[in-house]
This record gives structure tokens, sequence and C-alpha cells, in this order.
């Protein structure tokens, strides 16, 4: 069945107008990105470098590895056709072609420095059944000769390299042998599958009045002042005397603001409007520098401050205010401030909330526990346990408006969820920002049959991974030189 979806996938049926629409997107990249304007630049003959490996040039010039690769990659981004962003795909396209080409020298090293060949007749076999000499399914000897030596032997050379590359990856990835007793041991962590009812408790069942309750302990980061200010970036002394000058005409501020300032709000006349605290005082480097500008009395002006950013007067417009809880938007602000930097007050409420909850559904029910709280419920069938959801075994699903996103990456939630009897309610897990309770439902045990995909599939997995692999620690090495961003700039966005 796997194997007739690979076959199936393959071959997509195309839409005439999406198709034709993929060729157009693939003829402006060939025209915008690898045409007139490029060569024009290059200079007849010239090369394009995007780096080295090993010290040793990654060029693109025409007929080269690197750019069969980006003929090869360009054609598949245009039947997919799904990316109207001409820059985008094209930098996709060279992007793949340059690392395919980083990863193909480092491997032609490695077998070089093994001692890793292959015969002149191996290359001649390879040529001779699916080379470019090929007519109507055959080796064509006319069509051989009309080639020129020159084109031949580079010809020659590719096909080399990729017999030898072909070579290393079967060795590195294929020639893997997996134990019959490694295969049962996987078989056994997926052949127990668990259906489970999940309740999730959310952020927004955090009330209003824990936000106030917080924010009465914590007023001062939630005091209320308005400003505004100039920013004087000449020197310390530039600043000075522009200080100086306000103090003996204090009704200068906006103009001066608007002729000698040099930041975003010069224009308004330094208007920066009202500050919370908490946010203002991240401006400073010094918190106590914060703490007076936030002191200062109706139409004051403060010292000036030095900052990163030049040198700053700040005038008060509105002096603080302690927070009106009975305003929304301050309630809202806190609340915000809350969930960004105090994010486990939150959630020690919400577990706290949700142990409440269990102990109310051994009374009831979970299903009338939930809804009488008014949380989420959903169900999860079938699940096992897939940390980190590996290709092998089905997804842990993440779940009705992804409150569950981020399960597969949680050990508490497997830890939690799949040590329990049928009917019986977790204790609470912490899931991204949620809090669950989970039931047990039922537990299913697949047959062997329906594990026999497994011996299929555990092989090609563990090979994908070690190709990821491969290829991960050759474009992360030392000896890797990328310098391909800005020669993409420099060459195809100028």
């Amino acid at each position: 069945m796997a194997a007739d979806k690979q076959k199936e996938s393959k071959s997509p049926a195309k839409h005439p107008l999406m198709y034709a629409f993929s060729v157009f997107i693939l003829l402006i990249i060939v025209v915008t990105f690898v045409g007139t304007p490029v060569a024009s630049q290059m200079g007849g003959g010239a090369t394009l470098i995007f780096g080295s490996y090993n010290g040793k040039d990654i060029s693109y010039y025409p007929g080269n590895y690197l750019s069969r690769q980006k003929d090869n990659i360009a054609a598949r981004a245009a039947e997919d056709g799904n990316d109207t962003n001409v820059q985008w795909v094209a930098y996709q396209v060279w992007k793949s072609a340059f690392q395919a080409t980083a990863v193909h020298m480092a491997i032609l090293e490695k077998a070089k420095n093994s001692g890793f060949d292959v015969s002149e007749a191996r290359i001649d076999e390879a040529l001779a059944t699916y080379g470019p000499y090929i007519r109507d399914g055959k080796f064509d000897p006319d069509l051989y000769r009309q080639v020129s030596s020159r084109e031949k032997m580079e010809t020659r050379k590719l096909f080399k390299e990729d017999l030898i590359q072909g070579q290393v990856i079967n060795d590195l990835q294929y020639g893997q042998r997996f134990s019959s007793r490694e295969i049962e041991f996987i078989k056994e962590m997926g052949k127990t599958r668990r259906s489970f009812s999940i309740m999730a408790i959310t952020p927004d069942s955090f009330p209003s009045d824990e936000v106030i309750a917080y924010g009465n302990e914590h007023t001062e980061l939630f005091r209320k002042a308005s400003f505004a200010r100039i920013t004087i970036k000449a020197s310390a002394d530039a600043a000075r005397n522009v200080l100086d000058k306000l103090k003996e005409a204090p009704a200068t501020f906006e103009d001066t603001a608007k002729t000698q300032s040099k930041d975003a709000y010069a224009e308004k006349g330094g208007l920066v409007g009202p500050q919370f605290y908490y946010s203002f005082k991240n401006e400073f480097e010094d918190e106590s520098q914060a703490r007076t500008v936030f002191s200062l009395a109706k139409d004051t002006l403060s010292d000036v401050i030095e900052t990163p950013y030049g040198w700053i007067i700040y005038k008060c417009i509105e002096p603080a205010s302690a927070p009106d809880w009975n305003d929304q938007q301050t309630v809202q602000v806190a609340r915000s401030y809350i969930e960004r930097y105090e994010r486990g007050t939150i959630e020690d409420y919400l577990m706290e909330l949700a142990a409440a909850t269990k102990i109310e559904a051994a009374g009831l029910s979970f299903e009338a526990a939930a809804d009488k709280a008014g949380f989420t419920r959903f169900d999860l069938n079938e699940l096992t346990v897939n940390y980190g959801n590996i290709e092998i075994f089905p997804p842990v699903p993440e779940g009705e408006d992804n409150l569950l996103a981020g399960a597969a990456f949680s050990e508490d939630f497997f830890k939690e969820l799949f040590v329990l009897e049928n009917d019986e309610i977790s204790n609470p897990v912490l899931v991204g920002e949620n809090v669950i309770l989970a039931k047990s439902l039922e537990t299913t045990v697949l047959t062997e049959e329906e594990l026999g995909i497994i011996d299929f599939y555990y092989p090609l997995i563990v090979q994908q991974y070690q190709q990821e692999e491969l290829q991960r620690s050759i474009l992360e090495s030392e000896l890797l030189e990328d310098n391909f961003d800005d020669i993409f700039s420099q060459y195809f966005l100028n």
C-alpha cells in the first residue's frame, strides 16, 4: 500500500493552467536571475564563487555540478508552481544547489581520503545506460560522435563523481544491517495504543481578580506617566547647552524638539505620550535614572541623561499616577505583562485550578466537570508513545484549536498519560501554555500483522535520519566557508 502511494505521488495530476503558470515562473527565474544581468556582471567566461569547502572553491559556471543542480532544482520548483515570489523561489533554488554542491564536494573528499574510486568500465556502463547519448532508450554512437572531446571529458568527470557519491552514500547509509531484536523493540514500543479524553485549561481562565491582585502587589510597575523628550546626538556639552536654554525658556521645548532632536518623536515636538513604568524603565541602563524621571513633577525637566542612543532630556507632561484597576485597559496591560514576563504566575494558578477540577470530576464525571467549568474537552484516539513525532508511529495530534501544541515534545505528557488505568484521571500536565487533565478511555494492542509494516519502514527512516545527519554535519562544518547570501545579493538582487 505504501509503495502504491509513493508511485501515485510521483505523477500528480496537473491542471493545464497551473502547469503553464509553473513553466512561466521557471522562465522568469531563468531570464531574471541566470540570464543577461548576471552574465554582464560576471564578464565573459567568469565564474561565480559562493564559498569553499576545505579550501576548494564552490563555484558556478555553465555545465558544472552546481549548474546542473540549479537546473534540476529549478525544474522541480517550476512543477510545484505554488509560490509566485520569484526572488524567493530563485534564492531557494540557488541556495539548495549551493548546499548540494558543498555536500557533493565533502563526500568526494571523504572518498579520496579513503582511497575509494570507480573503474573506467563502470563509468562506460553508466554512460551507455542512462547518459546523455541515449536515444529511443538505447546508446546512440552517432549522438556520441557529435559531441566535442571537451564536453565528453566533462560529462565523464561528472558521471564519475556521481557514481562515487552514490557509492559512498550507499555504504554509509544503506549498508546498515538491523538486528531483528532492534526492530522487535521498536514494534513493542508502538503496539500499545491508548485513547484519552482531554480537558484543556487555557490562560483565559486566569481571572481579572488575579491580575488585579498581582498588580496591587507590584503597583510600581503599572504606574503611568506622560513625557516628551529631546535626543541630542552631538555631545553631552551640546545637550547641556540645549537644557540651559530650555530652563530659560521652557515654552520652546516643542519647537526645540522639532528642530534639534534626533529621534522618532521629533516631528511630534518630542511627545512620547503615556508610559507604564515597567516598559519605560527598559530604556535606561541604570534603573535609578528611570525612577528619577518618573518622579518628575508636571512641566519639569530632567537632567541630561546619557544613553547608547545619545543624550536625552525629558519633560514631564503628566506626572506618574497609581494604576486604576477600574480601567479595563490598565487591567489588560497588566495581564499582557504577566503573560510575557511572569508566565509562571499563570501556570501555577492553572495547575491549582486543574487539581481542584480533578477532585470535582471524581464526584461528578470527567465530562460533567469540564462542562461545568466551561473547559474545552476532546478525545485523542489510538495514541502511542511517540516523543518527537518520529515518522514510524502515528503523530501526537495538536488537538482542538492547537491546545496540545508541543505535547509530542513533553516528557511529562507521556509519563502522566501512559501510566493511567482505564477510567483513571491524570494529574495536571503543563502542555505549552495550557494545562490539561486526561482520562484514560481504552487500550488497544495491535496484532503482529498490523505491526509488520515497521519491518519495511524502520530501515528507511533510519537511513533518512542518517542522510540528514550527514548533510547537517557537512553544512555546519568549520571546513565550509559559506558566502552564499552575500554573493547572491550582489549578483542577483542588485
